[in-house]
């Protein structure tokens, strides 16, 4: 969004730039000091209706006056002793829980000196007063009385003033005049609530907040962890005074203020007062005492601080750290902090927690093998700066704790402390098989964050942390392990792998087996292979498919079957073994015609015992290529095979007959490599990665990204850490992940292989995923049982994921395909005939009733504006239309809601009436010139209500004018003649609506006993059902056996 109000910046906002604007004294509340400040709560507003009534306001407000752009006001003054332990939280609380809501600025009011737009009382007014009276009276509990006068009273008329302060009545009167005779309304959505601060009597920009958000749990560690909220409870904790919490706000402020005015290096007074200060934040805010608040506010508002002081962190950028932490307290501190989180776990375990982490300014990973970088010491380090070029070399301390990120202690050769966390890890991994205790680790371009407790060392690409095994010529002497570590032969090395892979422990397995390599002599051949052999085994467990096929091919001995001594040669057990897994790894990585190579190989050494599972691999194999080439899906099969929810389904992808290319005004998009019939299937392709939320766990991950100033939560940041996994260890996928459009990000670093995996940009990959990736709902099996779907629905379970080949389609609401989904494959249909070389199109957001609501969507989420012939269509046509059919929505979605089709009973007939009267309304306010062809968006779900109504009544003949009526307000060009279907798909949009649409109508026919007609429409039903859901589950049995009774 380009709304100033959304992301204002200081210096470009009408609100953030210094305005003349005094708070008159009747607006005044009881301030304690006269230096206190003071804020306005206005609403926030989607920008077109924004920009629109701003430009009204330009018009007719004194322009040597108009300082600000148009506004609703729903507070004048509020006190700023009263910001964060009150106001701040209560708004979050009334914004959380308040949906955004359409309103409509429509009534010209006369005002003492000008002019004001009023909104209508049931499309705006009403709800803006109901979320100003819930805000006036959680604060006037109590007999709290530090609102003013005026606000503690009601809004009154909720209006824009367009003009003002003007003494001649005939200038006020002639506009008066010009704006009730050009202005006919202006509709927009509330989204949210901005507050502003005046200053010294200025009115400044302060921040947003945005309505309809979640309720999370929140954890704030050490950088994030001092405050812990479960689910569903206020948060209590132990603290020895009260009143501590308000004292952590004020010298929060305190700091925020200090880095707010200096915008050179502090003194070395001020940097010891301001480090002081943040190390005083720890115990404050590690135990608070009983205080209770609505926990979702106290999440939303320490946000909000932690962006703050991370903004304003550049005043100690390149500093020192002057007031260290011993090594006894930090582990103190650390150990403490890890038992709070711990126990907010144990107390709520069906709940959970989150946890909250801002991603800092983007920076590359290092591309230089830790070996050739310059080394340094903690002392060396500069608070907020990345040391790019240098290697920091730390051993960690005690054991690792998660929260967010995965935090341990850790110290250097000099015996310097710090913390360290790093981030986007492997979530299958506890913490410390990702940093087990008195392991050595390189940092490359170590990063020294500034935190709210003092610093950290922070890791946001797991490819600059490089593992240091003993022998190592990185490792400084003061860190080398013990004699029995130094001592260990390959065979120690091998067996202690072989004992960590018994016990699931397979990163502890695949460390074994990489310190038995670097000290396996070059000349012990069998003992050189058997460790490739078992590394391999142990990278297939965790993934890592490019390492498993790489040690695999080191383990094989003999490339050439004649060069075997004899059929008992016990290297040929071992290389049918090496063979298999090589196999494997191809198979993760989708080669299969390699895979099906290696497994034949395989097949010619390996055993009578060990064949039958070589077949069966060869057997899945030859699967996977067939479907790759011929498309040899087994849908009804592959639907049935996903017994459990969000099942990761062992396929492979068809899109043969498409290729990405230019679009021109669109940038890249899909195209068809043939002709597409409607209904054909275009691509079937299997998810490059995946997230679901049933796989979150005790603890999800909130991650705020400063760069976009987005915010990503549960499945979204578990994506990324997947993916992040998924290339660092798998470079060879790599390239066509990061081919997807990105949004420009800069600087562009490819994922070279360095220190053994390949360096993957994190914050490029956030940004491709941003742009490119799918929410989805997996679809409920029914061979689950009904404790399974009722704990599924009960959930709210929501999947993501990213498609690469399908990132590549373009938006359009009438386009000519459609998705479905069956687990993590991605079924893509055509709508339409589809012609060699034509852009494949589909809609990202089903058309609803309202369109206005669609268009702000597609704005919001993806930065643009549809030009479909559905939104060309409903932008033409007179203002006065429009309006009228908005609100004869709003009056659908009403009676929809009061009124759910009853499958048996019979519906009231004055009801009846009232839905045939509402769709006769609605369908006038579509000029038949403008929508010959096109959809009628508004009507499809009122005729869809009037079909069931039809249904029960048992009216055949009017069931079938209806149906057919849907389908052709669907956009579907529909023509019977001599009982002989004609579907024109040309302008038609696919959904539910079209596809109860053809049910009904088939039903309707087979009663009047036209079956070859009803035939056409059933088969029509069929091919529409199986496009939107990838299957035939939940078709009525009648469809599929023939029987209308069914």
């Amino acid at each position: 969004q380009s709304q100033q109000l959304r992301n204002p910046p200081q210096q470009s906002h009408p609100h953030g730039t210094p305005q003349k604007r005094s708070p008159s004294p009747s607006h005044r509340p009881q301030i304690q000091t006269e230096d206190e400040p003071v804020y306005v709560l206005t609403l926030l507003t989607d920008k077109p209706h924004h920009d629109r009534m701003t430009a009204l306001r330009k018009q007719y407000f004194p322009k040597h006056l108009n300082k600000l752009e148009a506004h609703l006001t729903l507070f004048h003054a509020l006190p700023g002793s009263k910001l964060d332990s009150t106001v701040i939280p209560t708004i979050l609380s009334v914004a959380r829980r308040t949906a955004p809501f359409k309103l409509r600025a429509n009534k010209v009011m006369r005002m003492k000196r000008g002019l004001g737009i009023a909104l209508a009382k049931t499309q705006g007014a009403d709800q803006t007063k109901d979320v100003h009276a819930q805000l006036r009276d959680a604060w006037s509990q109590d007999g709290q009385r530090w609102l003013s006068e005026q606000d503690r009273g009601g809004l009154g008329h909720v209006h824009y003033t367009i003009m003002n302060k003007v003494d001649d009545v005939e200038d006020v009167e002639r506009a008066q005049e010009e704006v009730e005779e050009s202005f006919k309304g202006d509709v927009g959505v509330a989204e949210g609530l901005v507050l502003f601060r005046y200053d010294r009597g200025f009115w400044r920009w302060e921040r947003k907040f945005e309505f309809g958000g979640e309720a999370p749990s929140v954890t704030l560690c050490s950088r994030r962890k001092w405050f812990c909220a479960d689910r569903n409870t206020s948060l209590k904790r132990d603290i020895s005074t009260k009143g501590r919490l308000f004292a952590f706000w004020r010298i929060l402020h305190a700091v925020q203020s200090m880095h707010a005015t200096e915008s050179r290096a502090l003194s070395l007074e001020k940097q010891q007062t301001t480090m002081q200060i943040l190390k005083d934040l720890a115990p404050l805010a590690a135990w608070p005492d009983d205080f209770k608040m609505e926990q979702y506010a106290l999440w939303s508002s320490l946000t909000e601080q932690q962006r703050q002081l991370l903004r304003n962190a550049g005043a100690l950028q390149g500093l020192p750290l002057i007031d260290k932490m011993s090594r006894e307290d930090l582990v103190r501190m650390f150990v403490k902090m890890s038992s709070l989180v711990d126990e907010s776990i144990d107390t709520q375990p069906d709940t959970g927690q989150q946890s909250f982490c801002s991603m800092p300014k983007a920076y590359p990973p290092s591309t230089t093998p830790a070996a050739e970088l310059s080394r340094l010491a903690l002392s060396g380090l500069r608070l907020g700066s990345r040391h790019a070029g240098k290697v920091l070399i730390v051993r960690t301390i005690g054991h690792p704790k998660s929260n967010g990120g995965v935090e341990s202690t850790v110290k250097d050769e000099f015996g310097s402390v710090a913390q360290l966390a790093i981030y986007n890890t492997d979530r299958l991994l506890k913490t410390d098989e990702l940093l087990p205790a008195d392991a050595v680790f390189a940092l490359k371009g170590p990063y020294f964050e500034v935190t709210l407790g003092s610093a950290c060392l922070r890791v946001d690409h797991p490819s600059d942390l490089v593992r240091i095994h003993p022998g190592n010529t990185l490792m400084p002497e003061d860190l080398q392990p013990g004699p029995a570590d130094l001592g260990k032969t390959p065979e120690d090395c091998k067996r202690e792998g072989n004992l960590a892979f018994v016990a699931k422990r397979y990163p502890a397995a695949e460390n074994a087996y990489s310190q038995g390599l670097m000290t396996c002599s070059e000349h012990d051949d069998k003992m050189r292979c058997d460790l490739y052999r078992n590394r391999a085994l142990a990278n297939l467990f965790l993934r890592r498919y490019d390492r498993a096929l790489k040690d695999a091919k080191h383990s094989i001995t003999c490339q050439d079957e004649k060069l075997y001594h004899s059929n008992d040669d016990p290297r040929i057990a071992s290389d049918a073994k090496a063979w298999y897994r090589a196999g494997q790894a191809a198979y993760g990585l989708c080669i299969w015609m390699d895979a099906r190579k290696y497994f034949e190989r395989a097949r010619a050494l390996c055993g009578k015992a060990e064949r039958e599972d070589v077949e069966r691999q060869l057997e899945r194999t030859a699967a996977r290529i067939a479907e790759v080439d011929h498309a040899a899906y087994d849908f009804e099969a592959m639907s049935r095979s996903a017994s459990k929810v969000y099942n990761r389904l062992d396929h492979a992808s068809h899109i043969k007959h498409v290729e990405k290319g230019d679009t021109g005004d669109r940038g890249r998009g899909l195209f068809a490599k043939k002709d597409f019939k409607s209904g054909d299937l275009i691509i079937c392709e299997k998810a490059f990665c995946t997230a679901h939320s049933d796989e979150e766990g005790q603890r999800t991950v909130a991650f705020h990204n400063i760069n976009t100033g987005s915010t990503a939560r549960g499945i979204q940041t578990s994506l990324l850490y997947n993916i992040v996994q998924k290339l660092l260890h798998n470079s060879s996928v790599a390239t066509p992940f990061f081919d997807l459009y990105d949004g420009g990000y800069s600087p562009q670093c490819k994922a070279r292989m360095v220190d053994g995996v390949a360096a993957v940009d994190t914050f490029q990959t956030e940004a491709i995923l941003e742009h490119n990736s799918f929410g989805f709902n997996g679809r409920i099996s029914e061979n689950l049982s009904a404790s399974d779907i009722k704990k599924h629905q009960a959930a709210g379970n929501r999947s993501t994921g990213i498609w690469i080949t399908a990132s590549y389609m373009n938006h359009a609401c009438d386009g000519n395909a459609t998705r479905a989904f069956l687990g993590d494959m991605m079924l893509v249909h055509a709508t339409k005939d589809i012609a060699k070389g034509q852009e494949i199109l589909i809609p990202y957001l089903t058309p609803a009733m309202d369109h206005a609501v669609i268009s702000a969507r597609l704005q919001r989420q993806w930065g643009f504006t549809c030009h479909c012939a559905i939104c060309t269509a409903e932008t033409k046509g007179s203002q006065t239309q429009r309006e009228k059919r908005t609100a004869l929505v709003k009056k659908a979605d009403e009676m929809l809601s009061q009124h759910v089709p009853d499958l048996i009973g019979l519906p009231n007939a004055i009801v009846v009436a009232k839905f045939e009267e509402l769709y006769s309304q609605l369908k006038d306010t579509y000029d038949p010139r403008v929508f010959a062809t096109a959809p009628r968006v508004a009507l499809v779900q009122v005729g869809k209500w009037l079909c069931q109504s039809c249904w029960n009544y048992w009216d055949p003949v009017k069931l079938a004018e209806t149906a057919v009526r849907v389908l052709r307000d669907a956009g579907y060009g529909i023509t019977i003649v001599d009982q002989q279907l004609q579907v024109d798909y040309t302008h038609c949009m696919i959904g539910n609506g079209a596809v109860d649409g053809s049910i009904y109508a088939w039903t309707a026919y087979s009663r009047q006993g036209k079956r070859e007609l009803a035939e056409q429409f059933k088969t029509l039903g069929k091919q529409l059902y199986f496009a939107t859901r990838g299957t035939m589950e939940g078709l009525p049995r009648g469809m599929i056996s023939g029987s209308e009774s069914d």
